[in-house]
């Protein structure tokens, strides 16, 4: 079984938080957890951070490795592309997600390697039950279809 690190590549500290978050929900078990951050600033250059995103990749080639990123079409996001690319083939052992938010980074932290499940299908499918979290609570149409 491979060594599971998490890599937050987030606008600010946005990533920080989330994990501060899981502190709090988790407890003593986050301490198991390899995490690192990358964070987007206006005091480093994009070209620093797709080189400190190669250079983290670089590091942990032998290991199962999640990207877990804000915001789609942000740089953030395409700064870990770019640094992907930057590799002659694609590393099959990263995984670069996109649109993180806590409900779904838990799901993340709590996923299986096991022979039973790809990664990829059990992403897929966090990501689906993930879709369900985002409720407009006092929304009147949603009132209005329970009715």
């Amino acid at each position: 079984m491979k060594e599971i690190n998490y890599l937050f590549v987030t606008h600010g500290s946005f990533g920080k938080g989330i994990v501060s978050s899981l502190d709090v929900i988790m407890g003593n078990m986050l301490a198991d957890y390899k995490v690192e951050y990358i964070e987007i600033s206006n005091e480093i250059s994009n070209d620093e951070v797709i080189t400190n995103i190669y250079d983290y990749l670089k590091v942990k080639e032998n290991n199962l490795v999640f990207i877990l990123t804000d915001v789609a079409i942000s740089s953030s996001t395409q700064n870990c592309i770019r640094a992907m690319e930057k590799f002659e083939n694609q590393p099959d052992n990263v995984h670069l997600i996109t649109g993180i938010n806590l409900p779904f980074v838990l799901s993340i932290f709590m996923l299986e390697q096991n022979d039973n499940q790809s990664i990829d299908k059990q992403i897929n499918e966090f990501i689906e039950q993930n879709k369900e979290m985002l409720i407009y609570i006092n929304s009147k149409e949603r009132d209005e279809d329970l009715d």
